[in-house]
């Protein structure tokens, strides 16, 4: 049951119940180039707390989008509301490239042909558009071997509100 309803495993934090939005703030440097600081829920961060509770600034700001987020991800693991709610990573003794194995539900993950190209398929959905862990809306590839198309969709599958989360 492939679901993108709230975002779970995009660009938000799943630590608690508020489902911060994590983005990127841009800022122009002397050279004129853009860079980017981690923004959660609307609140540019500057600063980070290590393992003692000392605060320490940001070393530089980052140089994409992406860093700027996969920073804020990082940051968002220090708010005092944190608690860990994905599941330990399921056992890969038994290599299942049929089913997703994120959750209860195990999809079948499989393929569809439609005009000569193979397209991703989860469940009884068809993947014409997801949103990526960036929270920007994606195209699946297209692709000519159903082997390619399936392996496709299991990567998309982490991408579903229930993947790894305990409920």
């Amino acid at each position: 049951m492939f679901t993108q309803k709230l975002g779970l495993n995009t660009n938000r934090c799943n630590a608690c119940q508020k489902l911060c939005v994590l983005s990127a703030y841009y800022i122009t440097n002397t050279n004129g180039k853009y860079r980017y600081l981690p923004v959660i829920d609307n609140k540019v961060r500057t600063r980070s707390t290590d393992t003692k509770g000392n605060v320490h600034p940001l070393r530089r700001p980052y140089a994409t989008v992406h860093d700027a987020i996969n920073a804020a991800k990082q940051l968002s693991r220090q708010c005092k509301d944190f608690k860990d709610i994905r599941t330990p990573r399921p056992p890969k003794s038994d290599l299942n490239y049929d089913r997703c194995v994120g959750c209860k539900h195990r999809c079948m993950v499989s393929s569809q042909k439609i005009q000569g190209v193979f397209i991703p398929k989860i469940g009884t959905q068809l993947i014409k558009a997801y949103i990526n862990r960036f929270g920007e809306t994606e195209r699946p590839n297209t692709f000519y071997t159903d082997f390619k198309a399936k392996m496709d969709a299991l990567r998309i599958a982490k991408m579903c509100d229930n993947y790894l989360i305990k409920r």
